[in-house]
């Protein structure tokens, strides 16, 4: 995303960030409104204008421009300057968020703090010397970059924003990043399978009655090799069942990606059999052989059976029994084999 910093005529620095798809011209445009001084190179310019119009000039086009005003408590940051009208007004105009590269805590000022307390607070990974790069940065929860994951992160700073140097979340060391199905309702337009890639921190897929919600969580069932746990339910087993003998092609498949750490592995089911991959270094997939459940642990549970869980007695010790770390059959078998001994 392309971004400038502006130096305004009451002396402050206000970051301005722009859509990916935003050109030079229309930059240049919408710094040419606020009165740029001719004789002074791009680095040394100084606006005409003040923090107020810059940050009402952005608002205006919300659309393609987030406004921040930077570095807040520092120096030509806006809380340097002595006059409280002009500090009102500039955030009369609801900039998108403040750069704050201390702690709100520190403003002496109450009513500066009262002025940003419910902004979301950035701190951008500007560095002045080497010993400085990399120690400063503001963590974003979206998908993937974008202006417009970014303009809603900044809605939601409480569960979406976290400054240097409190510690950025991690993701987990195992995830399902993709899945790919086609099958006979479920193909792209080029009779190809349709592909979804999922967060390492929470996928949420909505669609109304029929829309094919049940089919991904069955085709996941499937491709991790969880359809022959005998602590199915048995209406849960039968839906399985059509679902492999009606939905399918011969050419139909079902294939999850799934990374463990590092690694990165693909299971694939379709009529003729099960496959296992791990991606090598070369970026090429090797075919495995070691398949074991326990290896690519998941919970699996449909409307059904969740209703059954919290409904129907001794549901939930299933559950528990048929889990990988429990793993009720395998312990009855080493015990019934020890009393043999």
């Amino acid at each position: 995303m392309p971004g400038v910093e502006l130096t305004t005529s009451d002396n402050t620095h206000i970051i301005a960030i722009f859509r990916e798809d935003i050109n030079t011209a229309r930059i240049e445009q919408f710094i040419g409104q606020f009165d740029p001084p001719r004789s002074q190179k791009n680095h040394q310019l100084v606006l005409g204008s003040g923090s107020h119009s810059i940050i009402k000039g952005a608002r205006q086009s919300s659309d393609d421009i987030l406004i921040i005003p930077a570095h807040v408590d520092r120096i030509k940051g806006i809380f340097q300057n002595t006059n409280q009208i002009i500090v009102n007004n500039a955030f009369a105009e609801k900039p998108h968020a403040v750069e704050l590269i201390g702690n709100i805590e520190d403003i002496g000022l109450t009513y500066q703090r009262a002025l940003i307390e419910n902004l979301a607070h950035v701190k951008g990974s500007d560095a002045h010397s080497i010993e400085e790069m990399g120690r400063s940065y503001t963590w974003v929860k979206m998908s993937e970059p974008s202006f417009d994951g970014l303009k809603v992160a900044l809605l939601d700073p409480k569960h979406c924003i976290i400054r240097s140097p409190d510690d950025c979340p991690q993701p987990g060391s195992v995830q399902i990043t993709k899945i790919s199905i086609k099958s006979k309702l479920c193909k792209n337009d080029g009779n190809g399978p349709i592909e979804i890639d999922l967060s390492p921190w929470y996928t949420a897929i909505i669609g109304s009655r029929g829309s094919g919600k049940s089919t991904l969580v069955e085709a996941i069932r499937l491709g991790l090799r969880r359809d022959n746990n005998k602590y199915l339910p048995t209406d849960q087993l039968k839906l399985l069942r059509s679902f492999k003998d009606n939905a399918f092609e011969p050419d139909s498949e079902i294939s999850i990606e799934y990374r463990k750490v590092e690694d990165l592995y693909k299971l694939t089911w379709n009529q003729s059999g099960e496959m296992l991959y791990h991606k090598n270094v070369n970026g090429t997939w090797d075919i495995e052989n070691t398949f074991s459940s326990s290896r690519f642990p998941v919970s699996i549970y449909s409307q059904k059976m969740l209703y059954e869980i919290a409904t129907e007695n001794g549901a939930f010790l299933s559950v528990i029994d048929s889990s990988d770390d429990v793993n009720y059959d395998e312990w009855l078998d080493q015990h019934t084999n020890l009393q043999l001994e």
